[in-house]
């Protein structure tokens, strides 16, 4: 094993060390009562590798979240061929059914104080979706230079959308969700973003 797999494979242990000692604090009270201290003991490692990998613990909380994403789009997108399409239907119920999954940590995540940091890492999965627009939305026509009004409007609109979910107990299924998205992304803001055909 060379040198660089090895400090990939400490990075990946630390930081999830960490995420596991987080999620084992919030499970007993909220983040904002939580010490860094706290989090390092619990993970068995020093606080100079905590701030080596994170800036603060509501960093270190998003990027849980962010690694749920990350794995969804791969998993969703590492099957994919060229040529090949994703119905952006599956696609919404795919996130509806981990966010369901997880959504003990996602409510965690939704507290979170600063909303415009939420914002930004809302922004940065929905923009990497956009840039797929070959795959996941064959029929539109070239997406416009200057998008960051519609962009904004659809991660304001889809954290509270999941807000509201998480917030009312998840009564509503998946399915039931991905397709209100579905509807809502469709019929407003993916037409002001492109020309996007409403059959899937």
């Amino acid at each position: 094993m060379t040198e660089k797999r090895k400090e990939d494979r400490r990075v990946r242990r630390s930081r999830k060390l960490l995420q596991n000692a987080l999620i084992e604090l919030l499970r007993k009270k909220p983040l904002s009562k939580i010490q860094v201290g706290e989090i390092v003991d619990l993970a068995d490692v020093s606080r100079p590798t905590f701030y080596y990998h994170f800036e603060t613990k509501e960093q270190l909380l998003i990027s849980y979240a962010d690694e749920i994403v990350e794995q969804t789009f791969d998993e969703i997108f590492g099957s994919v061929k060229d040529g090949d399409t994703v119905d952006l239907y599956q696609f919404l119920l795919t996130f509806f059914e981990e966010w369901l999954l997880n959504k003990e940590v996602i409510k965690w995540v939704l507290q979170i104080d600063n909303r415009d940091y939420l914002y930004t890492h809302i922004l940065t999965h929905l923009t990497k979706l956009i840039q797929e627009n070959e795959k996941v939305f064959p029929t539109a026509n070239h997406l416009p230079q200057d998008n960051k009004f519609a962009l904004n409007y659809l991660a304001g609109g889809m954290f509270m959308l999941i807000k509201s979910w998480i917030d009312d107990n998840t009564q509503q299924s998946p399915q039931e969700m991905a397709e209100l998205t579905h509807t809502l992304m469709v019929d407003g803001v993916l037409t002001t973003l492109f020309n996007y055909s409403k059959d899937r």
